[in-house]
C-alpha cells in the first residue's frame, strides 16, 4: 500500500473539521461516536486537538511529546481551533476541570 505524502494527510485532517470563523470553535467530525475526536495520522492514532496543536504551534511540540495535556479554553473537547487551545499541566488541567464544575464529584448549589 503505498503512503501518502504529509501535505495530503494534513489536508484530509482539516477537512474533517469545521472552521466557520477564525475565532469559532472548530469541532471535529473525525469519529462522530466518540466525546473526543480520533484520528489516524502517520501511522498513530491522535486525539484531533493534540494533532491541531502539533500541526500549528511547531515550538510546542517538544511539550508534546513529553505527555503535556492541551487544554480548552472553550470547554469544548471536540474544539480543533489552535486559538482554544493551551498547551499545560495536568495540575493545571485538573483545576480547571473543577473551576468550571466538569468534574463528576463538584458539588453545585
Amino acid at each position: 500500500m503505498k503512503r501518502r505524502n504529509l501535505k495530503q494527510e494534513q489536508q484530509q485532517f482539516w477537512n474533517r473539521v469545521d472552521r466557520p470563523s477564525p475565532h469559532a470553535c472548530w469541532p471535529a467530525r473525525h469519529t462522530p461516536s466518540s466525546a473526543n475526536a480520533l484520528v489516524s495520522y502517520q501511522g498513530r492514532v491522535w486525539l484531533a486537538h493534540r494533532l491541531a496543536v502539533w500541526l500549528t504551534r511547531p515550538r510546542d511540540k517538544a511539550l508534546l511529546k513529553k505527555g503535556r495535556p492541551v487544554l480548552h479554553q472553550c470547554d469544548n473537547n471536540r474544539c480543533c481551533n489552535p486559538l482554544h487551545l493551551v498547551v499545560g499541566t495536568q495540575r493545571q488541567n485538573v483545576r480547571e476541570m473543577i473551576q468550571r464544575g466538569r468534574w463528576r464529584f463538584n458539588l453545585r448549589p
